[in-house]
């Protein structure tokens, strides 16, 4: 098709990501759903996901038991092999908190129980302290206290801040993965409130109990703990000096300390460091382990360069001089971090979340980034696409119009895909408690100072759906002729992370999360399972389980979830002008078929609307306002793999050439024509819209433009 206009919006790499600040944008969308933009700019599907571990297979294999919840995700690699830890709860057994340790694969390495009463078959290793032994901390079930994790050579640590410090020590870590009967295996040590005296403890005094922080950093060799939630007293390994007597050394204020100087509280607004590679050992008389900010209590502290940067109440600061005898604190900015797990690293910068948005840091200045969502962070503005999408989307499930709501912000948590070179960020949308959508930033264009980075929005409804016939995991049965209890369909919600995690070894990333799926039709929960995201389609494989227990892994596909470009208001407001025609034109790849030779295959819908003072209350149902066309996968030219022989010359890249049609190009050029109504049409909003059903995604655009005649001229002489 030709094109009958000229062209009045134009979209070509590199594009820009979202931009809700503006609808007149020549060349950003308004709203990029589901949507991945970190090739450079080039418009592809999102990625898929894979089921990783189903931690209620190992935990509690009973059925009945639903409402296992993951706390916690951690990796960690130790001579080449990757762990990951997690912690689950439950309340229908008990209010028990779990920590399972599975391997690369999936499998469980190991299973505790945190919660007593003592058990030595399921529970950690008693604490060896001064030649006896104390049994571990009964760890109690807070629901809405994740933890964090750090560790350093062959030690995990993490806690919630109400709970216990736990540690992890990994023994062994090449080993047999273990079933529900033989829960620990000898590979790992696990035990509670481990501390000691440090190398000089005729010197310093060290913290020997009741530390409960709620974010940990690694730090030059050191653990740096912070975020208490609570003022506790802990014992003193020795009498802190007086005042007279201290010399140089740096005590503790001396309002924290008791008369008999051999115990002092920590708050909230403490900062310990534990000593290089002693990281049970924290000291108080140290001036390079023991910081306070006085005025405001402590959110996260994180290492930065050569910085240690503090996260206050209200406040963000550095750490210089940090391990001298005169270690100093300076304020960088008037900025609150949302939650202790709101940050991570990209390149040399920290990437974290705020009140109102998202910064980047160096350790030296601090940049908002996030200028482009400030629409929908302080929900002020609808992302501009047409009536008919917006009631799609509405009727998914999905959090349209994807407002942030501040009161649920502590749950936020980001994570750095690194090979695509973007934050994934996982927020709550609208009113929900829980985190239910994710918010992407590419931030490739913005290290080679090619543009500002690039925004984009994930979001599903429940997502993907599959049955399978299996067994409960761990029943007996007393015959070989059981029948295998059918499971009802599940449907997941893929993109409610509560947890998130992520470990590189030589080159590859993998990265984790953690998902719940939703209610039954009964209303009864389900556990929540541990996801891998990677690929580019949403196929899934799901384990299945005969009457021996043997495991077959069987492939399904996932549930649809649509693609949405939408290119915002488009078009040239004159006077008196209207948009009487307009085209679409997309510049893609020929990657799937269409769907008049597969029924299956996905298809790219451009709708058109104009827009007027007169169309604003009209039915969005109505054909004479929004108009929708399929713009077709159609083939131009030939392949350049052929086996055509002229003159002797084989065409194609191996000598013997192909039998495939010969295309010019790998790209396709197709063309959407809508005819727009001209009452009072001042300009168009236009979207690309796109819905897998069976079939995967396989939509990858390079080049949009938008086309429309103007018809100039007043009102009356049009009549």
């Amino acid at each position: 098709m030709r094109p009958s206009s000229p062209v009045i919006a134009e979209y070509k790499p590199p594009f820009k990501g979202m931009d809700t600040r503006s609808v007149t944008a020549p060349d950003a969308p308004d709203l990029l759903l589901n949507v991945d933009v970190s090739d450079r700019g080039v418009y592809r599907a999102r990625p898929g996901v894979r089921p990783f571990a189903n931690a209620a297979r190992f935990i509690a294999p009973d059925p009945a038991v639903s409402d296992l919840r993951c706390q916690g995700l951690f990796t960690y690699m130790l001579e080449g092999e990757l762990f990951v830890f997690g912690i689950f709860s439950s309340v229908d057994l008990g209010n028990k908190v779990y920590l399972i340790v599975f391997a690369e694969g999936g499998d469980a390495r190991a299973w505790y129980r945190l919660t007593g009463p003592y058990d030595a078959a399921i529970s950690p290793q008693p604490t060896n302290i001064d030649g006896g032994s104390e049994e571990p901390f009964s760890e109690g079930y807070f629901p809405k206290s994740q933890y964090n994790f750090v560790a350093a050579g062959r030690f995990v640590y993490f806690c919630n801040g109400i709970g216990a410090l736990w540690e992890v020590e990994i023994l062994k870590p090449s080993g047999q993965t273990v079933g529900t009967s033989n829960n620990q295996g000898s590979n790992f040590n696990v035990r509670s409130n481990v501390f000691e005296k440090g190398n000089l403890p005729l010197v310093m005094s060290y913290l020997l109990s009741d530390l409960k922080p709620t974010t940990f950093s690694y730090f030059f060799d050191q653990i740096v703990i912070s975020g208490f939630k609570r003022t506790r007293s802990c014992e003193l390994s020795s009498v802190i000096p007086s005042q007279s007597e201290k010399a140089h050394l740096s005590s503790p204020p001396e309002e924290t300390i008791n008369l008999q100087r051999d115990r002092v509280n920590i708050d909230a607004s403490s900062i310990l460091v534990s000593e290089p590679a002693l990281w049970r050992s924290f000291p108080v008389t140290d001036p390079g382990g023991f910081y306070w900010v006085f005025n405001e209590d402590v959110i996260a502290t994180v290492g930065v360069g050569t910085n240690l940067v503090v996260f206050g109440e209200r406040n963000i600061y550095k750490i210089i001089n940090h391990g001298s005898t005169t270690p100093r604190r300076v304020r960088l900015a008037e900025l609150s971090l949302v939650g202790s797990r709101a940050f991570c690293y990209f390149k040399d910068y920290l990437f974290f979340v705020a009140t109102d948005g998202c910064y980047m840091t160096d350790g030296n200045t601090i940049n908002k980034i996030s200028y482009e969502m400030d629409g929908l962070w302080f929900s002020r503005t609808r992302p501009s696409i047409t009536r008919a999408n917006e009631k799609k989307l509405q009727a998914t499930n999905i959090g349209y119009p994807f407002f942030v709501n501040p009161n649920a912000m502590d749950r936020a948590i980001c994570i750095n895909d690194k090979r695509k070179q973007q934050i994934m960020l996982s927020l709550p949308a609208n009113d929900s408690p829980k985190n239910n959508m994710v918010w992407i930033f590419n931030y490739a264009d913005m290290l080679e100072g090619a543009g500002p980075g690039k925004w984009t929005i994930w979001c599903s409804g429940a997502q993907p759906e599959y049955t399978a016939s299996s067994l409960a995991p761990g029943a007996s049965f007393p015959g070989s002729d059981a029948t295998p209890p059918a499971f009802s369909a599940v449907k997941q919600r893929l993109l409610n992370w509560d947890n998130m995690t992520e470990y590189t070894y030589k080159g590859k990333q993998r990265v984790f999360f953690s998902a719940g799926p939703n209610d039954d039709a009964s209303g009864n929960s389900k556990p929540d399972q541990i996801f891998e995201l990677g690929g580019n389609t949403d196929l899934v494989t799901v384990g299945t389980y005969n009457s021996n227990g043997t495991d077959n892994v069987v492939e399904v596909k996932g549930e649809a979830f649509p693609v949405l470009i939408g290119l915002g208001r488009v078009g040239r407001v004159d006077s008196d002008g209207r948009v009487i025609c307009t085209d679409i034109a997309v510049r893609r790849k020929q990657l799937g078929l269409n769907v008049e030779d597969n029924s299956n295959a996905s298809s790219l819908l451009a709708t058109v609307r104009s827009e007027g003072e007169g169309l604003k209350l009209f039915d969005a149902t109505e054909t004479d306002v929004e108009f929708t066309d399929t713009i077709i996968n159609s083939q131009q030219g030939f392949s350049e793999n052929t086996n055509s022989v002229l003159n002797k010359l084989v065409l194609g890249e191996s000598p013997a050439g192909s039998s495939a049609p010969l295309l010019s190009s790998e790209y396709v050029e197709a063309y959407a024509r809508v005819n727009a109504p001209d009452e009072e049409g001042r300009a168009a909003y236009v979207d690309l819209y796109c819905i897998n059903t069976t079939e995967p995604h396989r939509l990858e655009i390079s080049e949009i433009r938008v086309l429309g005649n103007v018809k100039g001229g007043s009102q009356r002489e049009q009549s």
